[in-house]
């Protein structure tokens, strides 16, 4: 409540300078902007729309074949009074307890040094912090089984020409209910990246991330879906590990891009301790990929985020990529037998422009074993149209 009540405070501040002096843009590419002469005020809304198809073959799991609508998001950002920022993301697609992205207010009066508060992003992994309207696949690969995302909490973010650090103190995720077993509790976490070298169509990006957390519930959960939303199965799960005194979680990130050829991988560890007396157990995963712009176009990178940028497409047919990726984890250690799932993807993307993607993907999963103790090899074909603005 005091998140939404700050937030709100905020907007209504932009609202009434900008009512006295402003001027109003929209269009199907930039959104709607409004901007107060003296440029200390700003509001954009903005948005995306994401509608995913998949057909699977399923073998022991029964995989439905559906269209979703994977993310359909509403968003109001802006600044006031020049050195503060807002923002407000609304998923009308999302679960309804889990329908509140980002929603957050940032002070950037101390350069380069930001201070933010609210439901905010945990500073970890490059993929996860990367837009998922500019991820190259459909869906991130299953080590985001161990990314906590958005919760609660305050961040402390700054940068340098080839770095960028961020740190935080967070709590639990916005809507969370008292039987979450997954990001209740407290925790820490911060990520610390270096480019060695970057430019328009070439760089070198190298990070670390870790996050240390004190679940109240006593208890995790790790699972991940086969690298597809539109099913909601899970071929590997560790279900509900008990009497959980700490979690700790580190990942190791670098990816290279060279002209319109680029390569990204990560790997992820979970460490969990239990108060039972029981051994320590851990879990972990990684993945690889590389993808190739058939009409030449490069991704574009952040040195000061230590994320990857918007796609811009040269050429009047648009930009072409083809991407494959390997990605696998492991999600059984000692009297624990979640299973463990290989995933080879191959993907091709058409960015028509700046704010069009159509995305398919062909997934060979293989759970061996999976979440009960069997090999299970299903393979999924999806689709994706993307619209953002």
């Amino acid at each position: 409540m005091k998140t939404s009540t700050a937030l709100a405070a905020a907007l209504t501040a932009v609202l009434t300078v900008q009512a006295q002096a402003a001027t109003t843009t929209a269009s199907p590419t930039k959104g709607i902007r409004i901007t107060s002469d003296d440029k200390q005020h700003a509001l954009r809304i903005s948005g995306r729309l994401h509608v995913d198809a998949a057909s699977f073959k399923e073998d022991v799991t029964p995989l439905e074949n559906d269209i979703i609508f994977r993310r359909a998001r509403l968003a109001a950002s802006g600044k006031f009074f020049q050195d503060w920022r807002y923002r407000f993301d609304y998923d009308f697609a999302a679960n309804s307890d889990f329908r509140i992205k980002g929603a957050w207010i940032r002070y950037d009066g101390f350069r380069p040094l930001r201070i933010a508060a609210g439901n905010i992003q945990e500073p970890l992994s490059l993929e996860e912090l990367t837009s998922s309207n500019r991820i190259t696949f459909m869906e991130r690969a299953m080590i985001s089984a161990f990314t906590p995302s958005y919760h609660l909490g305050a961040l402390l973010s700054t940068h340098g020409k080839n770095w960028s650090a961020s740190g935080g103190l967070f709590e639990k995720t916005i809507g969370e209910q008292k039987t979450d077993k997954i990001s209740s509790g407290r925790g820490t976490a911060g990520r610390l990246t270096i480019a060695p070298y970057h430019g328009k169509r070439r760089a070198l990006h190298l990070g670390i991330s870790a996050e240390y957390r004190e679940p109240d519930s006593n208890s995790v959960r790790y699972s991940t879906r086969p690298e597809s939303k539109v099913t909601d199965k899970r071929l590997v799960s560790t279900r509900t590990i008990k009497n959980v005194s700490d979690t700790f979680i580190y990942g190791l990130e670098g990816a290279l891009v060279q002209g319109p050829w680029s390569v990204q991988g990560e790997y992820m560890r979970a460490s969990v301790r239990r108060n039972d007396g029981s051994a320590e157990l851990s879990f972990d995963g990684w993945y690889a990929f590389a993808s190739w712009f058939v009409t030449g176009e490069s991704r574009r990178y952040s040195a000061k985020k230590g994320s990857f940028r918007q796609i811009r497409p040269k050429g009047r047919y648009g930009a072409w990529e083809l991407a494959t990726r390997f990605s696998t984890i492991d999600l059984t250690d000692q009297d624990i037998k979640g299973g463990q799932e290989d995933n080879i993807t191959f993907g091709v993307n058409w960015y028509p422009n700046r704010n069009l993607r159509l995305m398919a993907n062909y997934i060979l999963a293989s759970a061996d074993p999976n979440r009960r103790g069997v090999k299970d090899e299903p393979a999924i074909l999806q689709f994706r149209a993307q619209y953002h603005f």
